[in-house]
């Protein structure tokens, strides 16, 4: 199995992820260090210091505490693509977006509003059962073996959280990354605006009966590692 790298970073303690694909390549997923969380850098040093190549960014969901970092990776490697699904796209494009103000409201964080409005907007709108071969540029193209890789990753849309909240499930390897939907013996909260109790429902019980029992998790928050059949 690969080792995914967590890097707990930004203003919550997001499990920002550092996934290798091939060679020193790797997709980073919701990153959040940046300056207002005071550890700007947490993750692009990381990065330089493995030699470490970010070819994509991807974000299981909208919110603030989980998109704060994308300007440093992006500024780091201009390459990278964005990637966010359709659903929760608002929250970059005209930020701060319904669902982060919300959260901002619930939280009293109204300080980071302008922070949010400087950030970079998406490259790619992900959609339920793509794959992250939507990431590659034409240089990618050229790499099948990574593209094969990238291929491994399947995009789950997992409404409940927020509405555009993924997880993405490599089957060969065994790893569903869940960002807020499931945390080690429970799930996201669906109180904020977006969220559904509902859906979540719905969400959690297409990944009961789809993702098998002793495939590991990497959530947005808390333990990671767990298996699926203790959620």
């Amino acid at each position: 199995m690969i080792k995914i790298i967590p890097i707990q970073t930004g203003l919550l303690g997001v499990n920002s992820l550092v996934v290798p694909l091939v060679q020193n390549k790797v997709l980073v997923v919701d990153p959040a260090a940046c300056k207002i969380s005071s550890d700007s850098g947490k993750i692009v040093d990381y990065l330089k210091k493995e030699n470490l190549e970010c070819i994509g960014i991807v974000l299981t969901h909208g919110h603030f505490d989980h998109i704060t970092g994308i300007a440093e990776v992006k500024n780091a490697f201009p390459d990278a693509k964005i990637a966010i699904h359709s659903k929760d796209a608002g929250e970059l494009s005209n930020p701060p977006g319904v669902c982060n103000q919300s959260c901002i409201d619930n939280f009293g964080l109204y300080e980071i509003v302008s922070f949010l409005q400087t950030l970079p907007t998406f490259d790619v709108l992900l959609e339920n059962n793509d794959t992250l071969l939507k990431l590659q540029s034409n240089s990618i193209k050229e790499d099948n073996s990574l593209s094969k890789v990238l291929s491994e990753w399947k995009v789950i849309s997992t409404p409940g959280h927020t509405p555009g909240s993924i997880c993405l499930y490599n089957k060969e390897e065994k790893i569903l990354i869940s960002g807020d939907t499931v945390f080690e013996g429970s799930y996201g909260r669906t109180d904020l605006a977006g969220g559904s109790e509902v859906q979540m429902r719905k969400s959690l019980s297409f990944l009961r009966e789809n993702i098998p029992c002793d495939v590991s998790v990497f959530p947005g928050h808390g333990a990671f590692g767990f298996n699926i059949d203790l959620v």
